[in-house]
């Protein structure tokens, strides 16, 4: 009846509790990965004791452009000639604004089937800030037919975009991660709550927009070397910004400064934890943004535009990479250090998980 389509590490965090909610709702699913990411993916399934995946093309790590233009190919052609991978479904599941977005989208359109959109309705309202999210965002509402949404200003930005029935496009509360930030909490993954906070930030950028401007790329590394004057370092190392830091020559810099440490990207579970008992975090990610927002950690943003609105009235600062926010945002640090502790994960009052599985057996039931 619905396929659940997730091309990366992100989309699978987000998708993870709704799959689980599905099954205790004994709703069916095919769950396929297209193959966009390898890194961690097992790990994830693992976690999340999720069901084991169908594969759209074998995992491939898409970190650079020749590989990742292999991959669109293969994988759009795998989904739209592979019949057999739309047989029996009606609805197709997609989430957020990947490439892996666009192409399961496409893909149901042309076999007929309904796309439904998980985390719809997020709009920078910029095509260049974040490239080539924002655009797919826009395509994937025009190819949607049903839209949850996090709150009512992605209710709106979806109906600004495209016209479609009140039941059609549902407002959950919170996004979804939200159940799986509350998964990894409870799970107290090293130490969890109990664990003695020491001073040090995370860094993680890996947005393409950051990895190709080398002028970006170079200032963000010269703030990171500030950083580690003040305090510990901890840069998670995607794929991705791994090959351009070796290529670029500050692979070696960081690695000769004792107060910088180089990890691996890491399963969810342990990224919370680190999360939870850092000073800062200062990343480009959208999902790390709506993460701070949730267990209060102070976030800055290297990015120049922002799809979402957690956190920015509090804890959360969009850069747009100028030095005077920057040392604002570090300036303000000494009494957020003496005021926040770790977060200790209380019972959701309203899972959006669950209200998206309700929402599809009652699309089940008076679709018959």
């Amino acid at each position: 009846m619905f396929l659940v389509l997730i091309g990366t590490k992100a989309q699978l965090i987000k998708m993870a509790p709704v799959m689980l909610a599905m099954t205790k709702a004994d709703l069916s699913y095919r769950f396929v990965l297209t193959g966009q990411h390898r890194e961690t993916m097992s790990d994830l399934i693992d976690q999340f004791d999720l069901p084991k995946p169908e594969f759209l093309v074998p995992l491939e790590e898409s970190d650079t452009k020749a590989k990742l233009m292999f991959w669109v190919l293969r994988a759009m052609w795998r989904a739209v000639f592979n019949k057999g991978l739309w047989r029996g479904t009606r609805y197709c599941l997609v989430h957020g604004d990947t490439l892996s977005t666009l192409l399961g989208a496409l893909s149901a359109r042309i076999h007929g089937k309904k796309v439904i959109h998980v985390e719809a309705g997020l709009r920078s309202f910029n095509i260049r800030h974040p490239f080539p999210e924002e655009l797919t965002r826009i395509l994937v509402t025009k190819l949607s037919q049903y839209y949850y949404c996090a709150d009512q200003w992605g209710v709106d930005n979806v109906n600004a975009l495209v016209k479609r029935s009140p039941e059609n496009v549902l407002m959950i509360g919170n996004n979804t991660l939200l159940d799986a930030l509350y998964f990894a909490l409870s799970k107290g993954v090293g130490g969890g709550a109990k664990a003695t906070r020491s001073d040090y930030c995370v860094v993680s950028v890996h947005r393409y927009e950051n990895l190709t401007d080398r002028a970006r790329f170079d200032k963000i590394m010269e703030w990171v070397e500030h950083f580690a004057t003040k305090m510990d370092v901890k840069i998670v190392l995607h794929p991705a910004t791994k090959k351009v830091l070796v290529k670029s020559g500050w692979y070696g810099r960081l690695k000769k400064n004792t107060r910088i440490d180089l990890l691996p990207r890491m399963g969810y579970c342990e990224f919370i934890a680190l999360l939870d008992h850092s000073v800062f975090l200062a990343s480009d990610g959208g999902s790390n943004q709506e993460e701070c927002s949730y267990i209060d950690l102070p976030c800055l943003l290297f990015r120049d535009a922002t799809e979402r609105n957690e956190g920015l009235e509090s804890n959360v600062v969009l850069s747009g990479l100028d030095d005077a926010i920057i040392n604002r945002f570090l300036d303000n640090l000494d009494k957020v250090k003496k005021e926040r502790s770790p977060c200790v994960p209380n019972e959701l009052s309203s899972s959006p998980s669950h209200l998206i599985a309700k929402h599809l057996k009652n699309l089940v039931h008076y679709n018959r």
